[in-house]
């Protein structure tokens, strides 16, 4: 790799990578709130748990957490209605705008959790990119009017990131097997690769 594309590399990865960590790291900074308010709910009604530091801490922890996917999912509830929908299409606009990335792992966990909303739906297939017998596993994002293909071939072991590719239907097999199967085998190397044929047969 010359010098002129090392830092452009660089760049791009360190800023692809940076954009993954920034829903993790509002997920826990969210949690650690919880947390806190939780220690803090104990705190004021005089709730003393009869273990040491540690178990203690490991049960508000838990309660904290219960307490966040039951605030999650009353606001997915919520989204459901005429103005939840009206909220999460402009959040989704924002997404794709600022936070592509976000945007795509969130398609990306609906179709894996078997969801049923119009979400991006993502096929696992193998493509010929090269016009040899060497295949690539990758994911077809879109059909083309024209008969070609938008497909995102993933890194290893970084399933998010990757490079997106135009090509021939011809050069595209899909595998019938679910998003998580093909997944599954990038992010390990390729173990576990027997599963998506046996799936398919």
């Amino acid at each position: 790799m010359s010098d002129k594309k090392i830092l452009p590399f660089v760049v791009a990865t360190t800023i692809a990578g940076l954009l993954l960590l920034i829903p993790v790291a509002l997920l826990g900074a969210v949690f650690f709130a919880a947390y806190d308010l939780m220690v803090e709910l104990a705190r004021t009604t005089g709730l003393d748990l009869p273990y040491n530091d540690f178990v203690d801490g490991l049960i508000i922890g838990a309660g904290a957490l219960v307490s966040l996917i039951i605030v999650c999912f009353f606001i997915g509830l919520a989204l459901r209605t005429s103005i939840g929908n009206a909220l999460e299409s402009r959040y989704d606009n924002l997404l794709q705008k600022y936070l592509p990335v976000v945007g795509m792992l969130r398609n990306l966990i609906m179709q894996v959790v078997g969801s049923n909303e119009d979400v991006l739906k993502l096929k696992p297939a193998e493509v010929a990119l090269y016009g040899s017998n060497s295949r690539q596993y990758a994911l077809v994002v879109e059909q083309l009017p024209d008969g070609r293909a938008v497909v995102f071939v993933p890194s290893v072991p970084a399933a998010t990131l990757g490079q997106l590719h135009v090509v021939s239907m011809d050069d595209v097999t899909l595998l019938d097997v679910p998003v998580q199967d093909l997944l599954n085998a990038v992010t390990q190397w390729g173990a576990g690769s027997s599963l998506i044929y046996r799936a398919k047969s």
